[in-house]
């Protein structure tokens, strides 16, 4: 699927995050980015707007694929000053783009990484129960990031996967 084709550097990201000796870290959802997004980004450089206005990129001095661009790290602006139902259409996307980069880089099945961020979006999505209000989407963000940093040190020393824990 072209619009969840995860670009050189985001890939470079999630490899070099999960090999021997990486970081283990999480990576935040502006980190996500298609090839085409990534391409874009190059042509127009710094603080340019997609012809969509989803996003910003701009570049930074961390780098990571070598041999692709050592000095390029693209990131989305952040998502939190959007309009919700902006916001829920672009987070859908980013999520959609991660499932298919720890895909790509054979680190656990889409399938799973879409069924684990189907919980968020239903979450987000559903009309609470009386007295209660809907789940802000930072605290989904935070929500997001506990639970990876939980299992991520385990992934980290290999007492675990991302696939088991994404299935748990």
């Amino acid at each position: 699927i072209p619009t969840t084709t995860p670009g050189p550097l985001t890939m470079s990201k999630v490899v070099n995050n999960f090999r021997p000796g990486g970081d283990f870290k999480y990576l935040e959802w502006e980190e996500y980015l298609t090839e085409e997004e990534e391409e874009l980004a190059r042509r127009h450089g710094s603080g340019k707007e997609s012809e969509q206005d989803s996003f910003t990129v701009f570049k930074s001095e961390e780098g990571y694929m070598k041999g692709v661009d050592d000095r390029l790290n693209i990131v989305r602006a952040t998502t939190t000053e959007m309009t919700p139902s902006r916001q829920f259409m672009l987070i859908s996307d980013i999520l959609k783009i991660r499932a298919h980069a720890h895909h790509v880089a054979e680190i656990c099945s889409a399938e799973s990484y879409l069924t684990y961020s189907n919980i968020f979006e239903v979450a987000y999505r559903q009309r609470p129960a009386k007295g209660f209000r809907q789940p802000t989407m930072n605290e989904i963000r935070l929500c997001d990031r506990n639970i990876h940093l939980e299992f991520l040190k385990y992934v980290a020393t290999q007492a675990g996967t991302v696939e088991a824990a994404l299935t748990w």
